[in-house]
């Protein structure tokens, strides 16, 4: 069996966790810690709940993306091999 097929069998790759700069997450967090200091406590937790709806989006999002790339990629390997 070929290494990168172990390696993403055993966990050696982990696409999924691999993080990219975002040049608005430092702007992202000034703005949230202003915003916070402006809600009361209902509104704070009503937040902390959109922030992880947001991330689990995100997460559907980021693997939707991932298969669709894999699919397409084997797609290719497949017609160049043909």
């Amino acid at each position: 069996m070929g290494q990168i097929i172990n390696d993403l069998f055993y966990g050696g790759i982990q696409p999924y966790q691999k993080e990219y700069y975002c040049e608005h997450k430092e702007r992202m967090k000034y703005i949230e810690k202003d915003l916070i200091k402006t809600l009361n406590d209902k509104q704070k937790e009503l937040l902390d709940s959109y922030k992880i709806a947001c991330g689990n989006h995100e997460s559907k999002i980021a693997y939707k993306n991932f298969s669709y790339g894999f699919k397409l990629a084997s797609k290719m390997i497949f017609e160049a091999l043909k």
